[in-house]
């Protein structure tokens, strides 16, 4: 596998002129040099990925860990009583969850009520100064102006 690149190489060399290989060799010279940024890349990509070796393993231990507790809790307790543990658990769950759907979608219309209380008083405010908003009348072209007076 090497000989193909060995003769590009070679064949590279070769017919390009002395001055473009000299000043290559001196590139690559500088790339390979420690204190090149190429080297500290490599650093980087060699502690990113130690990073996701090791967060990897954690998550995998931490899967299986849990995946035996389990295993041991339905051994301990029996089949029949962890089923019904977890169908109430699971209840509690969807009941919690439903909670704060029904808080989320509260809020969500406290803050759009909110929100059209501030564009009607902002409306009215712009109204009682004599100006107009885009589209209250005027057309869907109309910018703001003087109450009365458009664009020329």
């Amino acid at each position: 596998m090497d000989i193909p690149l060995q003769w590009t190489l070679s064949y590279l060399k070769d017919s390009l002129p002395p001055d473009l290989v000299i000043f290559l060799g001196n590139v690559r010279a500088a790339l390979l040099h420690p204190s090149s940024p190429v080297h500290a890349l490599r650093l980087l990509s060699i502690v990113r990925r130690l990073m996701l070796f090791w967060t990897r393993l954690a998550f995998r231990m931490l899967f299986w860990s849990a995946v035996a507790l389990l295993a041991s809790a339905v051994w301990q307790r029996g089949v029949e009583r962890s089923a019904r543990d977890a169908v109430v658990a699971a209840s509690r769950l969807a009941g919690w969850l439903a909670g704060a759907a029904d808080l989320f979608w509260h809020e969500y219309e406290k803050a759009r009520e909110a929100q059209a209380r501030a564009r009607a008083q902002a409306q009215m405010q712009y109204q009682a100064r004599g100006y107009r908003m885009a589209g209250a009348g005027a057309g869907a072209g109309a910018a703001w102006g003087a109450a009365g007076a458009g664009w020329p």
